[in-house]
This record gives structure tokens, sequence and C-alpha cells, in this order.
């Protein structure tokens, strides 16, 4: 069951109930929620997956501090400092480069990421280094920051199984599922694959049906969708401060221009 449906309100205690009567609850939920006694299920804890390494361009944005994110959830963070500061479209392309991104942090993330990740391992008991090398062999090993691929899921899945007593034989078996997060997926810009010895491209998938495929369709499309939101910038929340995106864009703008 998703967390935000133990979250308190009208269903929290009817979903508790259906867990107190299970055998087994796999669940990354807080720990506060994990408390059930001896007559309550075997919980195993599994760690979140979020990786911001290959994708760090994408980030939510809330019109402001009392509003919800803006829809859908993911967006160019660089495309929407362009928009709120009335740079045109055309013209935004020209910050999607390699030395606006190594000035923005964006090459630098990895070790910052790999230790997060870890810690979060660390704290349910999974062994992370197998799991992290074998991820590593997949390549770009996630869609967005939040959504890894099928086959890191299928492997973290075994390992939670050996917790639960599957013989260690289950990493010979070959596994698939369906793959539910490939609806939706970030491209790896071509410079920061290629930091990473990866393919690139600017290629969006906003959904099964809809494709944008070269950067300055995606920008055409976002900016008629910030349009909507009316953006402004004294109000907008992002995951860094936009003083801190004034300083590195400016500068890289004067430079591309």
């Amino acid at each position: 069951m998703p967390i935000n449906l133990f979250e308190p309100g009208g269903r929290f205690e009817a979903n508790m109930n259906v867990v107190r009567g299970s055998d087994v609850w796999v669940t990354s939920a807080p720990a506060q929620l994990l408390e059930f006694g001896a007559d309550g299920p075997k919980v195993v804890r599994t760690p979140t997956i979020n990786f911001e390494a290959f994708h760090p361009d994408l980030g939510y944005v809330l019109p402001s501090a009392q509003e919800a994110p803006i829809e859908p959830h993911y967006n160019s963070i660089i495309a929407v400092w362009a928009f709120v500061n009335r740079i045109d479209a055309k013209d935004a392309a020209a910050l999607f480069n390699y030395n606006a991104f190594r000035d923005l942090g964006y090459l630098s993330l990895w070790q910052n990421q790999a230790e997060q990740l870890q810690n979060d391992f660390v704290a349910a008991g999974v062994d992370f280094s197998r799991f992290f090398l074998f991820a590593k062999r997949q390549g770009a090993f996630m869609y967005s920051v939040n959504h890894p691929i099928a086959e890191v899921l299928v492997f973290l899945a075994k390992q939670l199984s050996v917790k639960m007593g599957a013989s260690e034989s289950i990493f010979d078996r070959e596994i698939r599922i369906v793959d539910g997060l490939s609806n939706v997926i970030w491209p790896i810009y071509p410079e920061i694959a290629q930091y990473y010895s990866l393919a690139g491209s600017y290629c969006w998938k906003m959904s099964d049906r809809q494709y944008l495929t070269s950067l300055p369709e995606y920008l055409d499309w976002a900016y008629a969708n910030m349009e909507q939101y009316g953006l402004k910038k004294d109000l907008i929340v992002l995951r860094r401060p936009i003083g801190e995106l004034d300083e590195i864009l400016f500068n890289n703008f004067k430079m591309a221009a």
C-alpha cells in the first residue's frame, strides 16, 4: 500500500487494520508506524530509491509557499528560471550547456547522492554495496529522480525476499515485471550523459501518448504550461534559492549570447 494511505485521516485506521492482520509488511513507512507488538506482522524495511545525479535539473515547482506543486510535477529548473526572468523560450535553450551545468553543480552530485542512498539502505538493513554494484551495471538506472528502472526494483525485491527467508538462489532466477514507472521518462541531457559515459538526449516522455523530441519543443511546451499558473519570481519555491540561480544563470546567459 502507498505510504500516503497511512497518513492520519479518514482511511488511516482502516489501512492499519489491514496491516495488523498481515503476516509480513514490506514498507518504507516512518518508524512511528512500525510498532505493532507481538501480535503484529513481521516488518521488513525497504529503502526508497531517490537518486538525482542523472537528472539534476528536474524539480518540483510551487507557485508560492502556500500552494501545491504545479502539474505535471516534473519541471526543468533552468526553464522555470528563464520563464520567471522573462527570457524568451528560444533564447532559453542557450542555457542548456556544459558550462551552465557545471556551474550549477549538476556534474558533481554523484558522490552525495550515492551517500544519501547508502544511508537509506543502511537504515533499512539492506546490503547497499550489492545493490549499487548491480544498479551501476545497468547504466542509466533511473527514469527520473525517484523512478528507478524495473530491473533495479526486481533486484531490490530479491534482496528483501532473502531477508524474509528466501534462498540466495533467487538471485539466479530471471524475474520480469510490468514496468509501471516508465510512463514518464526525464531525459539525461547529452552534456551530463557524456560526463557519465552514457547516451543522452533532449527527448522527454511526458506520458505514454506525449513525447517532446527536442529542447526547443520542450521549452515551448513548458512555457505554455507555466503561463497557465502565472508563476512569479518573488513567490515561486524551488529546491534552491532563486537568487543563487540568478548569479549562475545570468552569467552563463551573457556568455552564451
